[in-house]
């Protein structure tokens, strides 16, 4: 089902706050520089609203979800910058310039909702038409990307879209729950933008017990997995997922301690929440159960007949 794109917005972090410098470079640690190998981790939230009418959506709930996403971009300032690594610099970073933002892909589409954002087979490429692009060349790679899509008087949808090497599955998760706090607080006429602690992330990277000569056997382990028999390159582009083999990926992505049914932007909690990516990687992805305290939902991506028979002999080991 074609999902017809209406703009890009540039959302930037939100003025009149000393907490906003004009300019901030964070080097990547050794916790980080694994994860330049890997493609982004692109998640999708689905939100049931019965009042999302076109004008409804476009004069409310869309100017509410960019003004509180400028809001809390006070607080994640580094998620408008993109990843740099300077010539004279021996490690990669994270650099946010003036006017940097956060660019916001608005569409509609007309696919349903109900299937997908229900628990049964999907079109991986229908929901793939839910998530924007991350831009990431040789010399930049982009932190964040949203897309926000209409399904008109169904509800919406927000495709999250993240460098790895900067937000982690906790990162991310902590960061739409902050966005989705202050949403909700304007919602309801608070009107202020403060974040609990518990949604506020720390940049004091002197809480890292830096180990000497990490740094460079970390970055020369990732040239050599690239081929680069010279040690020199410096480029930002991952590996294709398959190249990495299954002895790093046929992993999980995704965890019940997340908590992402969570994020609720003052329109519910999200009725389903999928990690896509885990098809670049045949990876599983796990979240908490959103109705069943202790539960767990699991998600895979196979083709058809793959995805056939493994629910054979998924329902077949329930019955027996």
């Amino acid at each position: 089902m074609t999902t017809h794109i209406i703009e890009v917005a540039r959302v930037t972090p939100a003025a009149g706050s000393d907490s906003v410098p004009h300019s901030l470079k964070i080097p990547l640690t050794f916790f980080d520089l694994p994860w330049l190998l890997f493609s982004p981790v692109k998640r999708v939230f689905f939100f049931r609203h019965t009042e999302s009418t076109r004008e409804h959506f476009h004069s409310f709930i869309l100017p509410k979800l960019k003004l509180s996403l400028s809001l809390v971009l006070r607080n994640y300032h580094p998620l408008a910058g993109r990843i740099t690594w300077d010539p004279n610099e021996p490690k990669p970073s994270i650099v946010v310039s003036p006017n940097d933002a956060v660019l916001v892909t608005i569409a509609e589409t007309k696919a349903d909702f109900f299937l997908l954002s229900g628990y049964g087979q999907r079109p991986l490429s229908e929901l793939y038409n839910l998530l924007p692009e991350l831009p990431v060349s040789d010399d930049s790679a982009t932190v964040l990307s949203l897309q926000i899509t209409l399904f008109p008087n169904n509800g919406f949808s927000i495709g999250v879209v993240t460098h790895h090497a900067v937000l982690d599955g906790k990162t991310s998760s902590t960061f739409i729950k902050a966005w989705a706090h202050v949403c909700k607080q304007h919602l309801e006429n608070n009107g202020t933008s403060s974040l609990p602690e518990i949604l506020s992330p720390s940049y004091d990277r002197s809480l890292i017990n830096r180990v000497t000569g990490v740094d460079e056997e970390m970055i020369a382990m990732l040239r050599s997995l690239k081929g680069d028999a010279t040690n020199s390159s410096r480029s930002l582009t991952p590996f294709p997922a398959k190249k990495l083999g299954d002895d790093v990926f046929g992993t999980v992505a995704g965890s019940t301690r997340l908590k992402v049914y969570e994020s609720d932007f003052g329109w519910g909690r999200p009725v389903k929440v999928d990690i896509v990516s885990i098809d670049q990687g045949e990876a599983i992805a796990m979240a908490e159960r959103r109705e069943q305290s202790g539960g767990v939902e699991i998600g895979l991506c196979l083709k058809k007949t793959e995805m056939d028979i493994v629910l054979s002999i998924f329902n077949n080991g329930l019955q027996n």
